[in-house]
């Protein structure tokens, strides 16, 4: 997709490969870098520069998004919603929802499936 090269900028765009890639597998900040091989203050630096909002923000948003697809195009448990995007917990994915989008998981598939 061209939103994953829009930047100018090599590291950003392979982080944003990174996390887009791997963002389900509970991937970490710490996992970015390691990948990368740049610092955090840099690759924090750049994101901030680039995107606006940070490497941790970046893969929340990637996850959550996945969520919210498999919530409405899917008839899968909520606990293997969670699975899929990364989380152990039920519990700790449906907190993650709710901060993200204001509901529980359960009550946006509710009112918003399509």
């Amino acid at each position: 997709s061209s939103e994953w090269l829009a930047f100018g900028d090599e590291t950003v765009n392979a982080a944003l490969r990174f996390i887009r890639d791997r963002a389900a597998d509970g991937i970490s900040v710490a996992d970015v870098l390691d990948r990368l091989g740049v610092s955090r203050s840099q690759l924090e630096r750049k994101f901030a520069e680039h995107l606006g909002r940070s490497p941790g923000d970046e893969i929340r948003r990637v996850r959550m998004a996945a969520a919210r697809e498999l919530l409405l195009d899917t008839n899968l448990p909520l606990a293997e919603i969670a699975d899929a995007t990364g989380f152990d917990y039920l519990s700790h994915f449906s907190k993650a929802f709710r901060d993200a989008f204001g509901e529980s998981p359960r009550r946006y598939r509710q009112l918003h499936r399509r």
